[in-house]
């Protein structure tokens, strides 16, 4: 409708235009010529014959005779055929440059819903993926010794294992990719930048994981330098040492990768500020703790509280650093 529109007024403005300029040039005496007349005396002479002349301006000779409309030039031929031809031309122009920009704004309006319709479907499939997807959950055993197992011979200590929880608690099943796994003991101030440079993969029971309510379980070991069973749990106590695990498991589903980060500080009962929250919720007794236990037992008798800075909300991860990054 609007196209329409445009061209009749496109039309009109024309043909006004060419109205007027024929009116000013019908109406234009300027360029009029003039009439000469010229009469002879009645009665000749003797004399040189002589002729009397008057000049008429051109306009007056047409006097009596009616005057053609000033628009009379629109159907007069050459003149009128030219005129509706050179209209009907611009008009043509007005409409097809018109034409070309209703399509060019339907060609625009066409590719935004193009688009709009792409970033709808990828939405759509990338909330799709977040629901079916695998999710995988590590965590500890229960408060106790069931967490950390104490391995001795006499007063030497041989060796620590902490026991480590893992399901899927997605939809769909986990491909396991690179993990790592490490459980250390840490000097009082020291921070964790040792762990970058060794690499130890994880046990798991297969390259996969179903989703399962059950978790499977694994171990973190720990041989200590420091074979002193006695001393080892004394600088625990006294915090000169501190004892940690933490890793990191990637994992594919979907076609997406995965990483899920994970970090654990082991803290003996009576010891920290969140022992008295671990004994009321383990049912421990810290009473005598010190005098009745043995060493192996003090050292068991803690929980695992979640490292702030190493357990981390799984996040997504490029198929480059899947396929060979270092393990940070």
């Amino acid at each position: 409708m609007r196209s329409w529109l445009v061209l009749i007024a496109g039309i009109a403005l024309l043909t006004a235009v060419i109205l007027v300029a024929g009116y000013y040039q019908h109406n234009d005496t300027g360029s009029e010529g003039y009439n000469i007349e010229c009469t002879q005396a009645s009665l000749p002479s003797s004399a040189t014959a002589s002729l009397a002349c008057k000049i008429y301006p051109g306009q007056n000779t047409d006097q009596g005779k009616p005057k053609p409309p000033w628009w009379h030039k629109l159907l007069a031929w050459p003149e009128g055929i030219t005129a509706w031809l050179l209209m009907l031309t611009l008009a043509a122009i007005i409409w097809q440059a018109w034409e070309t920009r209703k399509a060019a704004y339907a060609t625009a309006d066409a590719a935004n819903a193009a688009y709009r319709s792409v970033a709808f479907a990828e939405a759509q499939w990338e909330l799709t993926k977040e629901k079916e997807r695998a999710r995988l959950d590590v965590n500890v055993k229960g408060v106790g010794a069931s967490g950390l197992t104490v391995k001795s011979d006499g007063n030497d200590l041989r060796h620590l294992i902490a026991s480590v929880l893992l399901r899927n608690i997605g939809a769909n099943r986990a491909f396991m990719g690179r993990t790592y796994g490490k459980m250390i003991v840490r000097d009082a101030g020291a921070d964790f930048g040792e762990w970058q440079d060794e690499y130890g993969p994880l046990t798991l029971p297969e390259n996969f994981l179903d989703p399962n309510l059950t978790p499977i379980e694994f171990s973190l070991f720990l041989f200590p330098d420091d074979r002193d069973i006695q001393a080892f749990v004394k600088d625990l106590e006294a915090s000169r040492k501190s004892l940690h695990f933490f890793g990191f498991i990637e994992y594919e589903t979907l076609g997406l990768h995965w990483r899920k980060d994970f970090g654990y500080d082991w803290q003996l009962v009576g010891s920290s500020p969140f022992a008295g929250t671990a004994e009321m919720l383990g049912g421990m007794d810290p009473i005598g703790y010190a005098g009745t236990h043995t060493p192996k037992e003090r050292i068991q008798y803690g929980y695992w509280y979640p490292n702030e800075s190493m357990n981390k909300p799984e996040y997504p991860i490029s198929r480059e650093q899947a396929e060979g990054q270092s393990p940070n």
